[in-house]
């Protein structure tokens, strides 16, 4: 399939704003997208999260995520700030306000903002269903969570079976 169809068949159903043809980095680009998932426990190494996140925007990579979390958010803000590329896979409705850094990124081309529901708030099935699309979008997926439950470890060992590369912090 062509990037164009792929990027078509991929906003099927869905509700968006920004630059699609973001979603063609994960095959036209050597670096791929990177899928980003952090948990509110991560905030222990929260300064190497940061610096980490800082410099993946420096090399102006793609991140993909569903930034539910305030730990994903930092992650979100740190790689547009810092002149990096998003897909937000949003498990709500679209925001109606966005924040500086993501109006300036949206100018710049530089953030694609999508979803497929129409309610108000998030649940955890739909956030569940979004991180599904998240590590199918991306080449590579990085946790930034202590091993334990919840669905990121589900999500990673789904990626894993997958055949992406899996790093865990």
């Amino acid at each position: 399939m062509e990037n164009r169809e792929r990027t078509i068949a991929t906003l099927i159903g869905t509700t968006w704003i920004g630059n699609v043809e973001l979603l063609n980095d994960s095959v036209s680009e050597e670096k791929g997208i990177v899928g980003i998932f952090a948990s509110e426990k991560s905030d222990a190494v929260a300064d190497l999260r940061d610096q980490w996140s800082m410099e993946l925007g420096e090399s102006r990579s793609t991140i993909s995520g569903v930034f539910r979390t305030r730990s994903e958010k930092s992650i979100l803000k740190n790689v547009l700030r810092n002149g990096g590329r998003a897909i937000w896979i949003v498990d709500r409705r679209l925001p109606t306000v966005y924040s500086r850094i993501c109006s300036r990124a949206f100018m710049e081309g530089r953030l694609l903002v999508a979803s497929c529901f129409w309610i108000d708030k998030g649940t955890y099935g739909t956030a569940c269903y979004c991180a599904e699309v998240v590590q199918l979008l991306c080449s590579r997926v990085v946790v930034w969570a202590p091993v334990g439950r919840g669905y990121l470890p589900q999500v990673a060992a789904r990626a894993r079976r997958n055949g992406k590369v899996v790093e865990v912090h």
